[in-house]
Formats: C-alpha cells, structure tokens, sequence
C-alpha cells in the first residue's frame, strides 16, 4: 500500500511539473521573459495549433506534407505589447546563418507568417510579421509601418522556438477588446531546395481572440534561467539579426528591429 502511495506522490509531482493546457482563445495578461523559451504562463493562455498541411509547395520534394505537426502560437498581453511565442516542430529546421540560408526570401529558410487583422476582419488593416528561424529576416508590412517589434529565439532538439512582442501601439490593448489572427509555416527543405507552405494567410481561416482580464506571472526561475544565459542583444535597420556570440541550443538570441527604409 505505501510504495501505492509513492507512486501516486510521485505521479502527482510529475504532473505539477507539466505545463497545463491552452485556455481557448482567452489571451491571459502577463508579461513573459521575451528570451525564445515557452514561459509556463503562455501555456494558461490561447493557443493555436498549425493546420491546413502543404497548401503550397515551391520546388520539388518528397517531404511529408506534415512535418510541422504539433506546432503551437500561444499568446500574451500586456499595457506594453501583444506577446507571441511559436513553438516550431521541424525536423529540417535550419538552425543558423552559417545553414546558407536566405533570410530575406520566405521560400529559401525556415519562416512564420503571423497575420493580424482588425475585429472587422478588413484585409485594408492586415498587419503580416514575417520571422525566421531564431528570429533571424523579421520584417513586417502595411499596419506595422514605423514601428519596432521585438524577436528572440532558441532552437531545440524537435525544431526552434521563436517569440515576438508588437507594440500596444497598433493594437487596443485593452480587456475586452479583440482582432483575428492565422499562423503560416513556411518549411524549408534544404536537401531540395523547396519550400512547404502550411496554415492560413487570409481572413477565412483567422482565428478570434480576445484580451482576458485574467492575470498571470512568470515564474522567479524562468527569468534567472534567462539572465544566466546572457543572450546577445544588437539591433540593426537591415531587418537581419547579428550577435557578437555563435548560437547554441541552449543560447538564447534577442533582437530590436526596425522597419527597412
């Protein structure tokens, strides 16, 4: 009966130790670490899951179609920005510039879209995000003009994870107001060269979401993790993300930019 007992105990550690699932499309306020990690607080908020697998293909390959399975946007706010944090599953991802990849072409590296738009659903007020791998080639159109938006990234033994924070500034930031939003993953396969389009990029497949009153924080220990990494900060107008340290897995890297001129 006792070791019952410890296994229950020990089945019951384990399961606190879990992140909890996704809350609808609730989007909690709360401030994450922007440092290319999942928080635990992303996971007691909205979430979407990436779907509508090889919409469009560039080039030539055999790769399976739904690869990228499993990946996930989670999503925060707070008075200051619109957190998204991209949990990317890509067994091709690649992982660096030394890859030979080319960052400023979306069918030549491993990219997400994130396609904002308006309650009213207006393609006029569409706000695409457009980010590679570890936040490498972000760059942004038409509702995000002339402003800054914040990447950070990390790869992982599955894929990466990449995570941006756009400013209140186009958004009302406030409870109770909401917008609609798809995920695109556009995964490069570089031993065809071609590129796999998957998710949506137009209204018809937006997810609604709203802002929640509901509050979370971020754990003492997420931010020590994140100021022992001691990530590499630069910031730059060309749209391309440099680093004074070579990235790791465990390394996490941090950007500021703006838009291109």
């Amino acid at each position: 009966m006792k070791k019952v007992i410890a296994g229950i105990a020990a089945l019951l550690i384990v399961a606190a130790a879990l992140p909890v699932s996704a809350k609808g499309t609730d989007i909690r306020n709360g401030t994450p670490v922007l440092d290319g990690r999942l928080d635990d607080i992303y996971t007691e908020s909205a979430s979407i899951e990436l779907e509508n697998f090889g919409f469009y293909v560039e080039g030539t390959t055999d790769s399976d179609y739904e690869a990228a399975k499993g990946t996930t946007a989670y999503f925060l706010w707070d008075e200051d920005y619109l957190y998204v944090c991209c949990v990317v599953v890509d067994d091709t991802a690649t992982k660096s510039k030394e890859d030979g990849v080319d960052y400023e072409k979306w069918s030549a590296c491993d990219n997400l879209e994130i396609c904002f738009w308006g309650a009213d659903g207006n393609e006029d007020s569409r706000g695409n995000v457009h980010v590679g791998c570890l936040g490498y080639g972000l760059r942004w159109e038409k509702a995000f003009e002339g402003i800054t938006i914040k990447a950070a990234g990390t790869a992982t033994d599955t894929g990466y994870i990449t995570e941006i924070a756009v400013p209140a500034s186009n958004f009302s930031l406030k409870v109770g107001s909401g917008f609609k939003l798809t995920l695109q993953y556009n995964n490069y396969v570089p031993a065809d060269g071609a590129a796999i389009a998957s998710g949506y990029q137009n209204v018809d497949g937006a997810t609604d979401f709203v802002l929640s009153a509901d509050k979370v924080t971020v754990r003492e220990d997420e931010k020590s993790d994140a100021m022992d990494d001691g990530a590499s900060a630069s910031t730059t107008d060309a749209g391309i993300l440099t680093t004074a340290a070579a990235l790791t897995a465990s390394a996490a890297a941090f950007v500021s930019l703006r838009k291109r001129k």
